[in-house]
């Protein structure tokens, strides 16, 4: 896809390594940004949204809808599927159906930790949004971190089941050798959950109610010491919703989650970062719930290069990525997909040839 002007855009509020990039023709730019409404979100309390509850609405009254893109295979000159929101709400689901008969439902157990250890692909947004509906929250280690730092992560969160994707096989074994008491779980594979619709998993739970109840677990670098945990709630995801309710002057963009609503028919993002990262999450779990973005997913077991990254711009119409600048350094220097001319200043727009 030939595209005729570029914006590189300092990720505000966030680490200045990264930058969105705008990858749609000016002629297709469109102001004010206000999303596309479905008929049963027309009048929805912006704010006070709950993830699992948005994606039964979506799935109930606009099914087919896309909620994120696959790669077919893990060479994606195979090209890529589209998942839709009925099949995500289908999987959760089943997976919550799975975590309540597997882990049980007393109420002392409410809100246990279950760590999830996964490659990237659709199983890590499935997974967190059957633990909001099964009363379950997930700690998300990274997998790239040495098994010390994994434990230490679990002992901290006192979480004694581990999920795990069978690609991590491997790793999993070695955690286990250290740490015989925890219990490990294979979950099903992405094209097996996917595969076939299954009974309704009710979410009842108001917004008051849900608000203060946690639901992930991420964790900081580590870089002075051990990473520690950071607890996050529904409040802490729904409060970016409740940016549709700021104040908008018109032909000004507003510089907050409304800036993910697309209009027209390019409305794919792409980012390499990894799920258990917050970047991944916003990206790839609350962003295609809050907004009309879907998501595109590189190769689960491949790790992100430029070429791979130009190559996933070249076979799909992405209208944001958000990448890290020495990426977008690296593909002007290749010559990827037209970006021998870009600029990595703030807020500059950049014709391309």
């Amino acid at each position: 896809m030939l595209v005729s002007v570029y914006s590189i855009v300092l990720t505000l509020g966030f680490d200045p390594w990264f930058c969105i990039i705008n990858l749609i023709p000016s002629s297709i730019l469109t102001f004010p940004s206000i999303m596309a409404p479905t008929s049963s979100n027309q009048n929805a309390p912006y704010g006070r949204r709950l993830m699992p509850v948005v994606l039964d609405d979506v799935a109930a009254n606009d099914p087919t809808r896309v909620f994120a893109a696959i790669p077919k295979s893990a060479n994606i000159s195979d090209g890529f599927r589209d998942v839709s929101y009925s099949e995500v709400a289908n999987s959760t689901n089943k997976m919550a159906r799975w975590f309540r008969e597997t882990f049980g439902t007393t109420s002392e157990r409410e809100f246990e930790t279950l760590t999830y250890i996964g490659v990237s692909d659709l199983r890590y947004s499935i997974a967190q949004y059957a633990a909001i509906k099964s009363g379950y929250k997930l700690l998300f280690p990274s997998p790239r971190n040495p098994v010390a730092t994994i434990l230490s992560l679990i002992d901290q969160t006192q979480s004694s089941n581990l999920l795990y994707c069978q690609e991590l096989a491997p790793l999993i074994h070695d955690i286990i050798q250290r740490r015989p008491d925890i219990r490990a779980t294979a979950v099903e594979s992405q094209e097996t959950l996917l595969a076939a619709p299954h009974d309704p998993f009710p979410y009842t739970k108001s917004f008051r109610e849900a608000l203060d109840d946690p639901i992930v677990i991420l964790h900081s670098s580590g870089s002075t010491g051990m990473p520690k945990p950071v607890v996050m709630t529904n409040g802490t995801f729904a409060v970016h919703d409740n940016d549709r309710n700021f104040p908008h002057v018109e032909w000004r963009t507003n510089y907050d989650l409304t800036i993910w609503d697309f209009h027209g028919e390019i409305q794919r993002t792409y980012s390499p970062f990894p799920l258990f990262h917050l970047g991944g999450f916003l990206y790839q779990i609350m962003l295609p719930i809050y907004t009309n973005s879907i998501p595109v997913y590189g190769p689960p077991l491949a790790p992100p290069t430029a070429a791979l990254i130009a190559e996933i711009l070249e076979r799909q119409d992405i209208h944001v990525s958000c990448i890290a600048i020495f990426y977008v350094l690296i593909m002007r220097k290749l010559h990827c997909y037209g970006l021998k001319n870009i600029c990595t200043d703030p807020f500059v727009f950049v014709r391309v040839p």
